[in-house]
């Protein structure tokens, strides 16, 4: 009896050992699957989302690489514009200073020919002049005595004889209404004389003391008129532009911008 009780619980005890091992089995067949399953996402996760993430990331790259290369295009092209207002620029600075050399040059110019022009007046000024004969028959009425003078020149061609009786009529009546207009016109006597350098002088007697006279732009122009006659062309175009400057509504002014045209 004891021994088949002994040999039952033998048997039992293999049974539940045999269970025991057979639950142990199954628990790792389904963690083997579970791990199975488990891969399996994985890999088809990897393979169904690895290539276009990998996709993504190449067009991202080959999108700012062509971005890249437009901006250094454009960076390019900048500096090449800025080259070219460099030049410009550049140009631009040397023609100023080509300006600016050239205007400094010509006041050079003009202040050497109205340096020379005072020399030259200054030497004719300090040359002696003859001195005037005075008639001994002095004229009763001064108007009429200017008046003949004026016809022995502007008429008669007599210049010498009419500048001589002009002369004596300023010596006369320095403070007559006419003194200015006898110096002016002793000054044309002068020149019909072609005693250039006495006219120049007596023009600008004219000029000095009586610069608003309505004399003074005519005796300004046969000043210069002067000058040319003597073959001093520098001196005689520096009187006509003051002519023209000085005095620019006269008739005398558009007379001078004809002779400088010529």
């Amino acid at each position: 009896m004891m021994k088949k009780i002994l040999i039952t619980t033998l048997v039992v005890s293999l049974v539940l050992i045999s269970i025991s091992q057979a639950d142990a089995a199954t628990k790792v067949e389904r963690d083997l699957e579970e791990l199975k399953r488990r891969l399996e996402v994985v890999e088809q996760s990897t393979v169904g989302k690895g290539p276009g993430r990998l996709a993504t990331v190449e067009e991202r790259q080959e999108a700012t690489t062509r971005t890249l290369a437009d901006l250094q295009a454009e960076l390019d092209g900048l500096r090449v514009e800025f080259q070219k207002l460099k030049g410009t620029i550049s140009d631009f600075e040397y023609s100023r200073e080509q300006l600016h050399d050239l205007i400094n040059l010509l006041r050079s110019e003009m202040e050497l020919k109205f340096s020379a022009f005072e020399k030259r007046l200054t030497a004719l000024e300090n040359r002696p002049v003859a001195p005037v004969v005075a008639s001994p028959t002095p004229s009763v009425d001064p108007a009429a005595e200017y008046e003949a003078a004026l016809k022995l020149i502007q008429k008669d061609g007599e210049f010498t004889q009419g500048r001589k009786n002009l002369q004596e009529f300023r010596k006369k009546y320095p403070e007559h209404e006419l003194a200015v207009n006898a110096a002016y016109w002793i000054g044309e006597a002068y020149y019909g004389e072609k005693q250039f350098e006495n006219a120049i002088l007596q023009f600008q007697d004219v000029l000095k003391n009586h610069p608003q006279h309505t004399k003074a732009a005519a005796a300004q122009l046969k000043q210069a008129l002067a000058f040319l006659s003597l073959g001093d062309k520098d001196t005689a175009t520096v009187l006509l532009k003051k002519v023209v400057q000085n005095y620019p509504d006269s008739p005398e002014a558009k007379k001078a911008q004809e002779r400088l045209k010529k």
